[in-house]
């Protein structure tokens, strides 16, 4: 509220309506990155359409710390009356280093350099509004929100073929033991007995598994606010879990193209959602009591 035209100390200033106008162009521009995402998110066998689901999840995480905001904002207004204290508000050097990269990220249309602007324009808009008392709350989903620029396509390809190659290596050895006769020919697995051959397409290779795996759990770890070695525990059994479940579904196929080819296909085509949701299932069963939240230390009081 003002009086007189002076800022009333310890008062929440209403947001001017007048700055939506100013806003729509600039929120209409923040669209343009996902426009040149998007397809790459939605492509055929596409191993990181997880990242279209992060912008969700980043907002879930920021919502359950409300309770923490709403107390920390009323701690600084009493603490620093003055609503143009440097302590309740920043600057914008952030959001303008972010819009300039995102001009040239749309102009020279590279995904990966407007997406890591606009990750880096909406942290500096927090932190220009906010402050740096109040982002120190929500900026680890802050931070969760960078998993969303693409990967280099060079670096995802090389990822995705060794993933297939390596999981064709081990379903041919897993064959033999099984006493299962076989044949391995680069990402190939051809059964001797019926002759049906198993490619291992990057569908199967168990990396889009992977990165859900590891990125479910990483935001978990956080709305949980574990510490850090407990995390990196906890990351390291979900991609241990998924590399598991992985086999074991390229196993399955392997077995039932042995005795039935006709439905061999037909589960080839079944999508890696099942196995996903087991992998999540199986790494909260193994970490539910590590990322346990921690207590809080009372403080003593003299009797």
């Amino acid at each position: 509220m003002t009086k007189n035209g002076i800022a009333t100390p310890g008062k929440v200033q209403p947001f001017p309506l007048t700055w939506l106008w100013v806003l729509l162009p600039g929120i209409v521009l923040l669209w343009a990155p996902f426009r040149l995402t998007v397809p790459v998110w939605l492509a055929p066998n596409s191993q990181v359409i997880f990242q279209a689901w992060i912008p969700l999840v980043v907002a879930f995480l920021c919502w359950s710390r409300r309770s923490e905001w709403r107390e920390t904002a009323a701690e600084l207004v009493e603490l620093f009356p003055d609503p143009r204290d440097p302590r309740r508000s920043g600057n914008l050097v952030l959001v303008l280093l972010g819009g300039l990269g995102l001009l040239f990220g749309l102009v020279a249309s590279i995904p990966a350099v407007s997406m890591f602007c606009l990750c880096l324009m909406v942290c500096g808009g927090c932190y220009a509004l906010a402050g740096p008392f109040l982002l120190r709350v929500v900026l680890s989903p802050l931070l969760f929100l960078f998993l969303m620029v693409p990967f280099p396509s060079g670096l995802l390809q090389n990822l995705t073929l060794r993933f297939q190659m390596t999981g064709a290596a081990m379903l041919g050895g897993a064959l033999e033991l099984l006493a299962t006769k076989n044949r391995v020919l680069f990402t190939d697995v051809t059964m001797q007995g019926s002759g049906y051959t198993l490619q291992v397409t990057p569908s199967l290779s168990g990396l889009g598994t992977f990165f859900f795996a590891v990125v479910g759990t990483l935001a978990y770890v956080i709305w949980r606010r574990s510490s850090f070695g407990r995390g990196l525990v906890a990351l390291i059994i979900a991609g241990f879990v998924s590399c598991v479940v992985s086999l074991l579904r390229l196993l399955t196929l392997g077995l039932i193209a042995n005795g039935n080819r006709s439905v061999a296909e037909i589960c080839v085509k079944i999508p890696a959602l099942p196995a996903i949701l087991l992998i999540w299932g199986l790494t909260w069963f193994f970490t539910r009591r590590l990322l346990s939240p921690r207590n809080k230390v009372q403080p003593e009081v003299d009797a």
